[in-house]
Formats: structure tokens, C-alpha cells, sequence
């Protein structure tokens, strides 16, 4: 899976800014606002690190400085446009990486023999709670060991697999976030 707390450290913290936010929550209407800031350069960035993550998973992760510069630069444009709350901002992050990457970590996928789809099919299907909660040990469990299952991923796909559910679950969690925020 990906290292969850890197990438929090590596894009969220320092776009924390002390200022008075709105008490309401963020409109998710919005939430796209991150990714329309991000120029064609900065997507390159994106799915360049998101490989190399990928070729790496279940080891260090790592996102180079420009990436997380254009997407702080974009997400405290977003923050000052809409007024987003760290946590709106934070999630707006979690949501865009993986949304913006998924394209490019599914054909990823496919070339080491996993079928994306059924990544994407099995996480649709979670309820509810499990996708408030999907970057849990225990959601990402229930996940891996349908796979494993299902005949899906092995012992050699396995830790793909893992990042391929990290990205999915930490969007989907990032939209709940945000809209709660």
C-alpha cells in the first residue's frame, strides 16, 4: 500500500495556513478545483513519482519537490478561492493524487498482469462505513484477501495490489472527508 503518512507529510502539512475558516462544510462541488490547477507539467510530475511509487510499493515512497510544490501552490489557491478548512484541504490532496494517477497506475497494472477493473469493482461494492474508513488495515485486509481469493493478485502482485487499493480507498475516503470537513 502507499505510505499514507508520507504523502501527508509531503503535500498536506505545509499548506497549512492559520487563518479563520467558515464553520460550514466544504462544498464538494469544489473539490475538483485542485485538479483543474494543475497544469500538464505538474501532472507529468504526478504520474512519473506515482510509477516509480508503484515499481516501489510496499518500500519508501517519495514525491519530488516540484510535485508537491504545484500542488501546495494549487491547493492554497483553492483554499483562498473556497475557503477550505486544512481538512478540506488535506482531503481535496488525498482526493486529486490518486484520481489524477489512476489512469496511469492501471495501465501500470496491467503490464504485471492485474486487472484494474476488478480492483475498482471490489471497492464500489464496500459499504458505507468501510469506504469512511477504507485506508484501515482492516478495510485494506478485506480487500487484499478477496483478491488473493478471487485469484486476482499473488505473492509476487501483492504489494501492487495493496497500492492499487491504497489509491482507490484513499480517494474515495478524501471525497467523504472533504464533504464532511
Amino acid at each position: 500500500m502507499l505510505r499514507f503518512a508520507a504523502l501527508a507529510l509531503a503535500f498536506a502539512t505545509p499548506v497549512a495556513i492559520t487563518v479563520a475558516t467558515p464553520a460550514h462544510a466544504a462544498d464538494v462541488k469544489t473539490i475538483r478545483c485542485l485538479e483543474d490547477g494543475l497544469d500538464s507539467n505538474a501532472r507529468a510530475l504526478l504520474d512519473r513519482d506515482l510509477q516509480k511509487n508503484l515499481e516501489n510499493a510496499g518500500k519508501a515512497q517519495s514525491y519530488s519537490p516540484e510535485l508537491i510544490a504545484a500542488i501546495q501552490k494549487a491547493a492554497q489557491a483553492c483554499r483562498a478561492k473556497y475557503g477550505w478548512s486544512d481538512k478540506a484541504t488535506e482531503s481535496a490532496i488525498f482526493y486529486t493524487v490518486p484520481r489524477l494517477g489512476w489512469s496511469m497506475a492501471a495501465r501500470y497494472a496491467r503490464t504485471k498482469g492485474l486487472n484494474p477493473d476488478a480492483f475498482v469493482s471490489r471497492v464500489k461494492a464496500l459499504s458505507d462505513d468501510e469506504l469512511a474508513n477504507g485506508t484501515s488495515e482492516e478495510v485494506l485486509t478485506k480487500l487484499a484477501t478477496a483478491s488473493v481469493e478471487a485469484g486476482e493478485i499473488n505473492a509476487d502482485t501483492a504489494a501492487l495490489g495493496g497500492a492499487l487499493y491504497g489509491l482507490l480507498t484513499m480517494q474515495a475516503k478524501a471525497y467523504i472527508d472533504f464533504a464532511g470537513s
